[in-house]
């Protein structure tokens, strides 16, 4: 990325003036001067054109440093025998705060899962200079998404959390 992500803030004639009949909801929307926050992460590049990257809500908080799931997920993407990926931050109750879980969805072929395990971790620690928490090789649509493909980061921490994963055998690799 060029930038460290930043929340997006909009302000308009066509934007909402809040949430009807929800006061609490309206004032957390309120940004100040017209603003209002959209919850979404964004970047400028150089010559100002706006690049989306990711929820906030998303967001992955390492020992104080913000890791947007996009980030991970895009060095990830670039594997072949990667389909799709999500990263995720999981809290263990330790000094470093979250921990980056990795869930790749893997195509059929002739690798172990071991060793696609250690590229996906080699790979991510050369990008952030850490080693993920965990990484998960998950069978084909394994990984949630809506109707038009976006990944839905809640309802796989959710389901992982409360063992689904496990009991509807999604998880290929247990981890590495």
């Amino acid at each position: 990325m060029c930038a460290q992500p930043g929340e997006i803030l909009l302000r308009g004639p066509s934007i909402t003036r809040g949430y009807y009949n929800n006061p609490e909801a309206t004032a957390r929307l309120a940004a100040g001067d017209g603003f209002i926050h959209s919850g979404d992460l964004g970047y400028l590049d150089p010559d100002g054109n706006l690049y989306i990257a990711g929820r906030l809500k998303d967001i992955i908080i390492h020992a104080g440093r913000n890791i947007a799931p996009r980030e991970a997920e895009e060095i990830l993407d670039g594997l072949a025998f990667v389909r799709q990926c999500a990263a995720l931050g999981i809290d263990k109750d330790g000094m470093e705060g979250e921990q980056v879980y990795l869930f790749a969805e893997v195509r059929a072929g002739r690798r172990w899962p071991a060793e696609m395990a250690r590229e996906i971790v080699q790979r991510f620690y050369r990008h952030f200079g850490f080693r993920p928490g965990r990484v998960y090789l998950v069978s084909p649509h394994g990984i949630p998404r809506t109707a038009n493909g976006k990944l839905r980061h809640s309802l796989l921490k959710e389901r992982y959390l409360q063992g689904k994963l496990r009991e509807e055998g999604l998880i290929l690799y247990p981890d590495y």
